[in-house]
């Protein structure tokens, strides 16, 4: 209805009014009773089609006129006048609802605000048109230019282009945009000649952009407040600017079962203590007309200022509607459950750390990544593959990085052979021979291809986690049917199978042999019974 509210009513001269009135139905709003005497009573859905000026506010569960309420506020209806209660206070009295309808029906204030806003412009034309014929031509290439402006600022925006560039602004995608369509459209040509009122300018761009913004946000709102039920998705993330930055996201689900995921936008916070992030969220219900009554459902990272038990945001939302229930992030979860696995066994630890070497080596120096690809490019197996970078915080996104790491390890072999040559200090050249002689080790090979044949399923789960049609329920169910998974690759079978695969890439990449590692004596404290089990192979170690 509009932009601002007060606690009083709409009694506020920056409210601008929305162009239709607010009326829900049956199906996605639940209208509240209200006690009359023993009876209880609401608002009847029916009473839109017999009076279609009512406008009803949900926060306050009210109804309003509409017409007087736009009449009101672009002050052509006199206060003396004005029914008060359908244009301050906000009708309530449900008892004696359709009298008052009639009433105010009848009424000379609803009939002023009538005759102002739907009777006069309906049959007023514009005195321009009427006296010059060339007055209306004018406005019409005109608006058939500005349109221009609009759909090529629309198209940037869709696309995510820059409007502007660094230097000067007739250099922009913009104005060259323009230009290119003012070649085909000589009332465009002519319209970007002009030295004023042309409506190119940056504050133009940006107030045109912002309108669109606004449209894109009504549209969404207005479909969020239809659902009857919500869940809200936010995380905080630091933009470049070192500002932190909070994400909001809501998820409905239609009456057909249709998921959906709005990105309604990032609001920047002055810190991410669990009283600010709560008041964040208030700030978006109370400017997009939510209702916490239909939140059902809360997705935030296992982080304590966000699921703290005592105070975190879950537990603050929780006393606003003790329904909405608490999910920790399953992406979040996965990521943390794969790095605290793979950092607790040493070998894949340790492959890991010289994979991440490997990509920097190579990613920071053009030349060494320009002799990668040319001798990737020479190799008789060659494939299109390219050497990607090792995530250094996401531990789900890591596979790829080892595929490639494997499907070129002879091209890197050949890489540092020709780089240690070429590089001048001693440090680069210590970090070449030391990436160069673990990847000639047996121990390097085997934890690479562990890691990758554990990392791609982990890697496949986190691509399902994050589809938006996926339920909480069939989540969980995805998630175990990926443990039963790796738990069927810890046979025998399976550890033979890729003990006979790691031995064949040994030989075509001519690596070193597995050896044993030397058995160490146990301390005198550990010495009591017997001796420390020993590996008599180094298949079993």
């Amino acid at each position: 209805m509009a932009r601002q509210t007060s606690a009083s009513g709409f009694d506020n001269d920056d409210i601008v009014i929305a162009t239709h009135p607010h009326q829900p139905s049956a199906a996605t709003f639940r209208f509240p009773k209200r006690s009359y005497g023993t009876k209880l009573r609401s608002f009847q859905p029916s009473w839109f089609e017999k009076w279609p000026f009512l406008h009803y506010d949900e926060t306050n569960d009210a109804v309003y006129c509409h017409t007087c309420l736009s009449a009101h506020f672009m002050k052509k209806v006199n206060i003396p006048t004005a029914d008060d209660s359908f244009i301050r206070r906000g009708f309530t009295n449900w008892k004696n609802a359709t009298v008052s309808f009639k009433n105010h029906e009848k009424s000379a204030c609803h009939l002023a605000a009538t005759e102002i806003i739907i009777t006069l412009p309906s049959t007023i034309k514009d005195i321009g048109n009427l006296l010059s014929k060339e007055h209306a031509t004018s406005k019409r290439r005109n608006r058939a230019a500005f349109y221009h402006i609009l759909s090529s600022i629309r198209y940037l925006a869709r696309q995510g282009l820059a409007i502007r560039g660094h230097g000067d602004d007739s250099d922009g995608n913009f104005i060259q945009l323009l230009r290119m369509k003012a070649k085909d459209d000589d009332n465009l040509s002519s319209w970007m000649t002009r030295k004023d009122n042309s409506y190119t300018s940056p504050d133009i761009q940006n107030e045109i952009v912002e309108l669109m913004s606004s449209h894109v946000l009504r549209v969404i709102a207005n479909d969020l407040r239809k659902s009857p039920f919500l869940s809200i998705m936010i995380d905080e993330t630091r933009d470049c600017a070192n500002t932190e930055q909070v994400t909001v996201v809501v998820r409905m689900v239609t009456y057909e079962f249709d998921v959906h995921e709005q990105f309604l936008g990032m609001c920047g916070v002055p810190s991410v203590d669990a009283q600010t992030l709560t008041t964040a969220i208030k700030d978006v219900f109370e400017r997009f007309n939510f209702s916490f009554n239909k939140l059902r459902g809360q997705c935030y990272v296992g982080a304590s200022a966000m699921s703290g038990a005592k105070s975190g945001v879950a537990r603050r939302i929780l006393e606003i509607e003790p329904r909405a229930l608490f999910t920790h992030c399953y992406g979040h979860s996965l990521n943390l459950a794969a790095c605290d696995t793979m950092k607790q066994i040493k070998l894949l630890k340790d492959a890991l750390g010289v994979s991440f070497e490997i990509t920097k080596l190579l990613k920071y120096s053009p030349r060494r990544e320009g002799i990668f690809l040319r001798l990737k490019e020479n190799l008789p197996a060659s494939t299109a593959t390219g050497n990607r970078v090792l995530c250094p915080t996401r531990w789900t996104v890591r596979a790829d990085s080892l595929a490639s790491i494997l499907e070129t390890f002879q091209a890197l072999q050949e890489t540092w052979q020709e780089s240690i040559e070429v590089a001048h200090d001693t440090e680069t050249k210590a970090r070449i021979g030391g990436v160069e002689a673990q990847m000639n080790t047996f121990d390097y090979l085997f934890g690479t291809m562990l890691g990758h044949m554990v990392l791609r399923h982990t890697d496949n789960l986190s691509r399902a986690l994050q589809d938006k049609g996926l339920s909480a329920a069939e989540g969980q169910q995805v998630a175990r049917m990926s443990l039963e998974t790796l738990k069927s690759l810890r046979t025998d079978q399976s550890y033979e199978l890729s003990w006979l695969n790691v031995n064949k890439k040994t030989e075509e990449l001519e690596i070193g042999k597995p050896m044993l590692p030397c058995r160490r004596k146990w301390p005198r404290r550990f010495e009591e019974g017997e001796d420390g089990y020993h590996h008599e192979t180094v298949r079993s170690y």
